[in-house]
């Protein structure tokens, strides 16, 4: 039996590996550098505002912090499959724009090999890009105007295994080895007049890396509260990149093909949490994270990198915890939070930030193992000054975390 599921989740991760490598976003602003850089969290971690440093669970995974695995219970088999639906609106001073975008978001699942040793793995987007932008503008010398257009689309990913350590009943250290690879293709295309012709340039970057992430968890109890600490460090890794050039034009019917290498990198990261629970049933948990992206530059002048800074803050509340009569609205999780994030981008001298609020609810299922959680995230990006454009979004993130019995011995009479 047991090897018969293992079979079932290979078979799962196989048939969905190629829905998750071909997600792409939606939002212009992923047209510098490598695109969105997306959050590690899974829907749990993103209804509490992005928080995870500090958590740990029996009930879900947390990918943030890789010593959290060792919360998971010593019998116990956790597979989780995440999806999102996005809808976006795009506001200039005077466009508008909107959008929607949706698909599988990860897949994990994780499991307690010792008593001291937990292990998790799975597949999830490190950064995506989409985007399709046209503007109109003048031959110079001339009074022709001509249309241009930019799009792109691709991801990076990361497959990675976790493993957690439990050192001390209440201290847990933990690794991620990931393995990051993706792709993008970037297209420029102008329609011009019989006289100039026209041109199409395509530029294809493939990119590749294997990059370690560290992390530790110590817990202590006074009275009814469990306080947690937490923290985070990834070293910075250059991306391996292979970029082919091609361009074309209606004036030279011969395709020129280049080989490029760009300089792509994850920044060194470094985060801090703090948690605290009341009675097992009242969570409150605070996040702050640094990346060093002004390690990074791009040939774009307009733009310049910095530091980014993310803080956020979450609470779930779990009123029929460790409780068998539970009924009813009782037996559900609640959550909120919110988040503020300064991004790593600066455009015409315009630095980039980002502020969200987040709610959701945890729903066990019959055999109150399992559990599908949903969450909501309304936020906003950019700004519309400077003749930028600000994006506000909803996203409405569905996990569903499959928790089964497959290490208990079978008893015979």
């Amino acid at each position: 039996m047991l090897m018969k599921k293992i079979i079932l989740i290979i078979f799962i991760f196989s048939t969905l590996l190629f829905s998750l490598t071909a997600q792409t976003s939606n939002s212009p602003y992923t047209i510098f550098g490598a695109g969105r850089i997306e959050n590690n969290g899974f829907c749990v971690n993103e209804s509490m505002g992005g928080t995870g440093f500090a958590l740990r669970s029996d009930q879900y995974l947390n990918r943030i912090n890789p010593a959290s695995y060792s919360g998971i219970d010593s019998l116990s088999f956790i597979f989780e499959i995440g999806l999102f639906g996005k809808y976006s609106t795009y506001q200039t001073s005077r466009y508008f724009q909107d959008k929607w975008d949706g698909n599988l978001s990860y897949i994990a699942f994780g499991f307690r090999a010792m008593p001291w040793w937990a292990i998790s793995g799975g597949i999830l987007p490190y950064s995506s890009m989409g985007y399709s932008v046209s503007i109109t503008d003048v031959i110079d010398g001339t009074y022709s105007k001509y249309e241009k257009a930019f799009t792109g689309s691709g991801s990076i990913n990361q497959a990675y295994l976790g493993n957690s350590f439990r050192i001390f009943p209440n201290f847990s250290l933990g690794i991620h080895s990931s393995f990051v690879f993706g792709s993008f293709v970037q297209s420029e295309s102008a329609t011009l007049d019989n006289e100039y012709g026209s041109y199409t340039l395509k530029k294809t970057t493939n990119v590749s890396a294997l990059k370690l992430d560290y992390g530790l968890q110590y817990f202590f109890k006074i009275k009814n509260w469990k306080t947690g600490i937490g923290i985070i460090y990834g070293n910075m890794q250059n991306l391996n990149s292979d970029t082919e050039v091609k361009f074309g034009s209606t004036n030279d019917t011969t395709d020129i093909r280049l080989q490029e290498k760009d300089n792509y990198l994850i920044p060194e990261q470094l985060g801090f949490g703090i948690s605290t629970c009341f009675k097992d049933k009242l969570t409150i948990a605070f996040d702050y994270e640094r990346k060093n992206w002004s390690q990074a530059s791009f040939v774009n002048t307009a733009i310049k990198t910095r530091d980014s800074e993310r803080l956020s803050m979450g609470i779930e509340y779990m009123p029929g915890k460790n409780s068998r009569s539970a009924i009813g609205f009782e037996r559900l999780n609640y959550r909120l939070g919110a988040s503020v994030e300064k991004t790593y981008l600066i455009i015409k001298n315009t630095p980039i930030n980002s502020q969200s609020i987040t709610l959701g609810v945890g729903i066990p299922l019959e055999r109150k193992l399992s559990m599908i959680n949903v969450g909501i995230e309304a936020g906003n990006l950019g700004t519309k000054g400077n003749g930028l454009f600000q994006e506000n979004f909803i996203q409405l993130n569905v996990n569903f975390s499959l928790q089964d019995i497959w290490f208990q011995k079978p008893k015979y009479d």
